[in-house]
Formats: C-alpha cells, sequence, structure tokens
C-alpha cells in the first residue's frame, strides 16, 4: 500500500479492498496532475464498477510522481492486466505517453508483447475521433463505459490464461459492440464500430467517491452527474449531440446520493453538473441539499434556465462567482443555438448576484463563429464592458469580471464538425481587438492562458489587485490552439504526429508550427471546411443523424435557429437528430 500524503489525505466512501492476489489489475490513469484527475467523474465512475468485482483490482495513475507504480497499492504498471486512460481534453493527450513510459511499456500497441498491459482508451477525446490515439491504444471504447468496461473484463478471463492470450482476447473483443481495436478493425472503413447503447444513469450514478481538499477546488467537494447530455441541442456542443439522449437522475436516486454525501461522508460541499435542466428540478434537488445542510456549487449556468431562487442558494452557500455562456454577439447566437439570449437579461443576472453578495462574474466566449464579422466583435466588447460597469455601478469593484474567450473547435458529431476556421494568427488578431477595446474604457485587463480558476470558495481579495478587474483566460496564444483542430479532425497521420511530438519541448506556436514542418504535415488543412473532405471519425457508426448534421450547418451558415430543445420522446419527434433504429430508448425528456 502507498503511503503519499496525497493518498493519505483522501477521504473514501470505499473502503482499501483486501486482495487475494489473483485478480485482474485494472489500473484508471488519468494523464494529469492529481489535483486535476482526482475531482473527474469518469475514472470515479468507473473505479466503482469494477470495485465490486471479486475478480478485479482496481487502483489509480496520475502524472505527478511519474514513477512506474500506481496509486493506491503500489502495482507496477507493467505487470498490470489493464491501464485504462481517460482522454478528457486535448491538452493531456501527450501525457498518457509519459504514463508508458515511466512504466516500461512500449508506446506503440504493435510493439507490445504477451504480457504487457492492454492500453484502453476512453473518453470525450477518444469519442471525438479514435484514430489519432489508435497507435497508443489497443482498445478504445467508443461511447459510455459503465457497461461495456463489465463484457471487456468477462472476455478477458477466458483468454488471460491462454498461450497467445494478447492476439487471441484482442480478436475477440473486437467483436464487442462499441470497442474499437485499430490493429483489427483498421482505420479507414465507415462505420465499421457502432458505438455502445447509452446508459441508464440511474443505475449507474456518477458521484463522487473520493473526497480531498488537495485538488484544484481546495476544498473537501463532493460532485454528482445530475444530467448527463443536454435538450438544447447547440450547434458545437460535444455534450447536446454525443451524449444524446439526455438522461436525469431520478428524484429518489439524487436523495440517496446526498445523503450519502452529507450523512455518511461528512461533507459539505455539493457541486451539481447538469446541462439544460428545467429550472423547477434544479431549484428542487438544490434545495434539498440546503435542507440537509450542506452547501452547493454549480458551473457555467444556461441564462434562459437561471433563476432568482438558483443565484440566492448560490449565494447563501457562498459561492463565489456565477457563469453565463452568451459565446458571442446576438446576431451570430441564431447560428450556434442561443437565439433566445438577450444581452439585458444577462445584465440582470449580473445585478441580481452582485446584491445578493456573488462578488466575482464570468462570461464564456467562443471566438470564429461562422459568420463573424468585427460588428460582432464590437458587440461582445460592448457587452463585457456593460457588465464591468453594471458591476462597478453596484459597488462591486471589487469583484472580478472573468472572461473565458477561446476559438471554436469543430467537434465531430456536431453539425459545426465540418466549419471552415481562420487561420491562428486572424483568431489572434480578433482576440487582441476585443481586449483593446476593454482596455480603452479604461478597465485594468490580465489576460492568462491558465484554466478557468475552478477554486469554489470566496477568493481572499488581494490588496495589490486592481479595482475593476476584467481577467481574460484564453487559448488562442497556447499551442493547443493549433492541437486542437488537428486532433478533433485527423486520422491515423495524427497518431504518427502524437508519438513523434511526446518527446519534444513546444511552449509556442511557432514553437509547434516548427515541428510540425519538421514531421511534414500542415497544419492548415485541419482548418478548412469538411463538407466535401474525408472524416476519418466517421469509422464510428453513432446514434446521431449525418443528415440531420448537414442541415444543421447548413441552417447555420444562413443564420436559421435551431428547433425547440428536446421535449418529446425520441420516437415521437420531428427533428430526427438521432437515428431511433440503433437505439431501444424511449427518452428525450427529463426522466427526473
Amino acid at each position: 500500500m502507498r503511503t503519499s500524503l496525497l493518498y493519505k489525505e483522501e477521504e473514501r466512501i470505499l473502503p482499501s479492498k483486501n486482495l487475494k492476489g489473483n485478480e485482474i489489475i485494472f489500473i484508471l490513469a488519468f494523464p494529469d496532475m492529481y489535483k486535476y484527475g482526482l475531482p473527474n467523474l469518469g475514472i470515479q465512475t468507473l473505479y466503482k464498477e469494477l470495485y465490486f468485482r471479486d475478480d478485479v483490482a482496481v487502483d489509480r495513475c496520475y502524472t505527478d510522481e511519474d514513477q512506474p507504480f500506481s496509486f493506491e497499492y503500489g502495482f507496477k504498471l507493467k505487470d498490470s492486466d489493464f491501464i485504462g486512460i481517460g482522454f478528457q481534453y486535448e491538452g493531456i493527450v501527450l501525457n498518457a505517453f509519459k504514463i508508458l513510459k515511466a512504466g516500461s511499456i512500449p508506446l506503440i500497441n504493435l510493439l507490445r508483447e504477451e504480457n504487457d498491459p492492454i492500453i484502453v482508451g476512453g473518453g470525450p477525446i477518444a469519442n471525438y475521433n479514435p484514430l489519432p490515439l489508435s497507435l497508443i491504444c489497443d482498445i478504445i471504447v467508443l461511447g459510455e463505459a459503465e457497461e461495456v468496461i463489465h463484457k471487456i473484463i468477462d472476455l478477458y478471463k477466458v483468454y488471460r490464461n491462454v498461450i497467445g492470450k494478447r492476439v487471441k482476447f484482442l480478436q475477440a473483443v473486437s467483436q464487442i459492440e462499441g470497442v474499437y481495436v485499430p490493429c483489427i478493425h483498421g482505420f479507414f472503413q465507415k462505420g465499421v464500430v457502432r458505438q455502445t447503447s447509452p446508459v441508464d444513469i440511474n443505475a449507474h450514478p456518477a458521484h463522487s467517491i473520493f473526497v480531498t481538499k488537495n485538488t484544484v477546488y481546495e476544498e473537501r467537494v463532493f460532485s454528482i452527474e445530475v444530467r448527463r447530455g443536454c435538450t438544447q441541442r447547440c450547434r458545437f456542443c460535444y455534450m447536446g449531440h454525443r451524449l444524446k439522449p439526455p438522461r436525469t437522475l431520478r428524484w429518489e436516486t439524487f436523495k440517496k446520493i446526498v445523503d450519502l454525501a452529507i450523512d455518511q461522508f461528512n461533507v459539505e460541499i455539493i457541486k451539481l453538473f447538469y446541462e439544460g435542466l428545467e429550472t423547477r428540478i434544479v431549484e428542487h434537488y438544490l434545495e434539498y441539499i440546503l435542507k440537509k445542510g450542506g452547501r452547493v456549487r454549480i458551473g457555467s449556468q444556461r441564462l434562459e434556465k437561471l433563476s432568482k431562487r438558483i443565484i440566492e442558494i448560490a449565494a447563501v452557500s457562498g459561492q463565489r462567482k456565477i457563469t453565463v455562456a452568451p459565446e458571442t454577439s446576438g446576431r451570430l447566437r441564431k447560428a450556434i443555438g442561443k437565439h433566445e439570449i438577450k444581452d439585458e437579461e444577462i445584465l440582470e443576472v449580473v445585478k441580481i448576484s452582485s446584491l445578493y453578495g456573488i462578488p466575482d462574474f464570468g462570461l464564456y466566449f467562443i471566438l470564429a463563429i461562422p459568420g463573424e464579422t468585427f460588428e460582432d466583435l464590437d458587440k461582445i466588447a460592448d457587452l463585457i464592458i456593460k457588465v464591468r460597469h453594471q458591476m462597478n455601478k453596484l459597488k462591486n469593484t471589487d469583484g472580478r469580471l472573468e472572461i473565458g474567450i477561446n476559438p471554436l473547435y469543430p467537434k465531430p458529431f456536431t453539425p459545426f464538425q465540418y466549419v471552415k476556421l481562420p487561420s491562428l494568427k486572424d483568431i489572434g488578431d480578433r482576440f487582441l481587438y476585443i481586449v483593446e477595446k476593454v482596455k480603452k474604457e479604461g478597465f485594468p485587463v490580465v489576460i492568462s492562458n491558465d484554466v478557468v480558476d475552478e477554486k469554489v470558495e470566496k477568493r481572499q481579495k488581494d490588496e495589490n489587485e486592481d479595482e475593476s478587474l476584467v481577467k481574460f483566460e484564453t487559448t488562442v496564444f497556447h499551442p493547443i490552439s493549433l492541437l486542437q483542430p488537428m486532433i478533433s479532425r485527423g486520422g491515423l497521420e495524427i497518431a504518427f504526429l502524437l508519438h513523434y511530438l511526446h518527446s519534444k519541448n513546444f511552449n509556442t506556436v511557432s514553437d509547434l508550427e516548427n515541428l510540425l514542418n519538421e514531421f511534414g504535415i500542415n497544419a492548415a488543412w485541419y482548418f478548412e471546411e469538411y463538407t466535401d473532405k474525408y472524416c476519418p471519425w466517421k469509422i464510428q457508426k453513432t446514434l446521431i443523424s449525418e443528415d440531420y448534421l448537414l442541415r444543421e450547418y447548413s441552417k447555420a451558415l444562413n443564420f436559421i435557429p435551431t428547433n425547440e430543445e428536446c421535449k418529446l420522446n425520441c420516437s415521437r419527434c420531428s427533428n430526427r437528430c438521432i437515428d431511433i433504429s440503433m437505439i431501444n430508448y424511449q427518452g428525450g425528456m427529463s426522466n427526473a
């Protein structure tokens, strides 16, 4: 058993298991530091699924220690049966090589030998497009993994002690729905792997099973996924498309989890994840947490579903910031599916949150929406200025206005998967244009490449911090802004590129461009429109209708809003955003 300080300060819902010694060793790896990886509900949910199997010893791994051992039991990484890597965002993809190198595991799947671990990939990046991960991973789960992970383990038991087990297992596991095996399925055939069926989240609820103050939150926070997927159908959004149909925790399920957190785990702060959930349900669930003596934390809010009562509950709970996502100008909101959001309503939310004592406010924007002009950039800057003035008018000059603003990244299986992107220089110029307009208004400005501040408690005022501060948090000038479209849209060539890049140092876009030139790849190719181009990610067959995506993309280019949010059962809905022949599910409405 490990004795690191991080491990010692963890609190667990599930006690450490007494192992017999013959269990299948499955290590869940998050390719980033512990403080970012521990809160991830994907890893914790799969840990819970595997924990209750008597035939599995499940463990974790992060990048902090750079050692060839697992986090809890100290298993040698190379001696494990499986290493499951959660690819949550593009910026951590290269860190996966770091984990394998620490364990002396070959970085390319075809070079692994009989007793090397099976490397399993999953998570949003794998679900966007598995091909860039097709050299580092032996198998990739396409879709939700809570149920298919058991099929993989059961099948492995059949071949575990057979001569030639590795090849025989990979051949057999390639027949399971939702399991992509690159060396079996290849890299070019369209629709060769069908995604897993959507999971009943009430049978497999996602919530914290580890709690510690040693995370990005800096407090003991218990997280609950209340809604998986979203009814809103924003045209750029992964969650509103790839995770269809939207599903919600039922009331009784939610209460049991909150009771577990507060009564048994003695956790005070409960963070909820829900997208597009009806206001009445959100209020009902938040009220229960307050009634139990807990405090709530909520993330970015859909403006038309954010009520005065929700803001009040957040304020009573001591939350330091309310965040909304207007994304762009009012004109372009028609193109992305947020046409109902009005600037005047945002200013009203700023007023309410300030009056309730919430000091900070956050706005999210996306640059390079199709059809964007300098008039739209003016409107974005004007909204930022109006929000800052509104905060000051309410004597909230100490409050910080935080602006998350990043380029549009075309995510596969969304209508914007086809979109043409401007050059990074053009995007950078657009960003600086907005910043200069804010500066001219006399507000002090800070620009940061850091991730958006996730601290949940009210921050202590920095005596050296300027009043009326506007902080811009962006990846515009970070190398990831060049790499993201390549990872989301690329094929096998990007898998080779990632293998090439993992041992290189690059801190600027220019550094990365030089490396791409050395490798012989043109990044501009991945910024072009994809309506008539080969789309490598279509190797998988998902629930999303390709006809629907093309229709919605065409509407976006003509500034035609999306139809209403999902309200009907999928079998009765005329939008036909999913292929109902692939799914035995009558959802669409909230099942709370």
